[in-house]
C-alpha cells in the first residue's frame, strides 16, 4: 500500500548494486503514488475520510467504530446505553465514527461520511455484497452491523444491494425518538372557592382582579 516515505538515500560504504541505488527512488515512488491516490478520491468526492488512525487489535475491514478516549485509539463499536442524571444515553461504545476501509496492523483508513465501495463487509454483514436497505449498529456482535433495528438503534449506513455503501453514522439520541414528560397540575382559582359537590362546577365566590388565571 502506499505511503509518505521520506527518501532513503546511499550511504558512504554501502554496496553498490540495483537495490541501494533505487531505494531513493522507490521511496519517491511510494510517495507520489499515496498523493495521487487522495487526489483522485478528492476530486471524486464522494467520501470524507482519515488516514493513518491508530485501532485496536480486534478492528477489521469493515467494522464500525467508535473513539476510544481512554485509550486514544479506535475501537469496535457496540449499541449499548448509559444512565443519566437526565435521561438514558447513547454510551461511548455506540457513538460510531465511522467504518473501516482498509487496514494495516493497527493503522486504519476510517470512512468517515460518504459513499464507497468495493470494501470487504463480509465480517460485518454477513454477506459478501451486503442487500438493499439500512443497517444498524449491532447490540451483540462488536463493530458488527445489523438490517433488524435494535432497541438501542443507531443507523450506520445504506447499502444499494450493488457494493455501494452510504456512510452516515447517526449520533441522534436514541431515547429522544420518543419521550413522555409529567407536570403536576394543580387548581389555583382567581379569587376564593370552595370545592364542589361531585359532578358540580367551580365557582368564584369573591373574584380577585390581581391574581393571575
Amino acid at each position: 500500500m502506499p505511503s509518505i516515505r521520506t527518501p532513503r538515500y546511499i550511504s558512504d560504504g554501502e554496496q553498490a548494486n540495483a537495490a541501494v541505488a533505487n531505494r531513493p527512488l522507490a521511496d519517491m515512488q511510494s510517495t507520489i503514488s499515496y498523493i495521487l491516490e487522495r487526489l483522485d478520491e478528492a476530486g471524486a468526492g464522494q467520501s470524507v475520510q482519515e488516514y493513518g488512525v491508530t485501532v485496536s487489535g480486534d478492528v477489521f475491514v469493515g467494522a464500525a467504530v467508535y473513539y476510544d478516549s481512554e485509550n486514544d485509539l479506535f475501537d469496535l463499536a457496540l449499541a449499548a446505553a448509559d444512565s443519566a442524571t437526565d435521561g438514558v444515553q447513547l454510551a461511548e461504545t455506540a457513538q460510531v465514527r465511522g467504518v473501516v476501509s482498509s487496514l494495516t496492523g493497527t493503522s486504519a483508513t476510517i470512512v468517515l461520511f460518504g459513499k464507497i465501495s468495493d470494501v470487504d463487509m463480509e465480517e460485518a454483514t454477513g454477506e459478501e455484497t451486503p442487500s438493499a436497505g439500512v443497517y444498524y449498529l449491532s447490540a451483540s456482535g462488536p463493530g458488527t452491523l445489523t438490517r433488524t433495528r435494535p432497541s438501542v438503534a443507531v443507523p450506520v449506513l445504506y447499502s444499494d444491494g450493488n457494493g455501494g455503501l452510504y456512510i452516515q453514522p447517526n449520533l441522534r439520541e436514541f431515547a429522544s425518538d420518543h419521550v413522555h414528560r409529567s407536570f403536576s397540575l394543580y387548581c389555583k382559582p382567581a379569587g376564593t372557592a370552595y370545592p364542589p359537590d361531585t359532578g358540580g362546577r367551580h365557582v368564584i365566590v369573591e373574584s380577585d382582579v390581581a391574581e393571575t388565571g
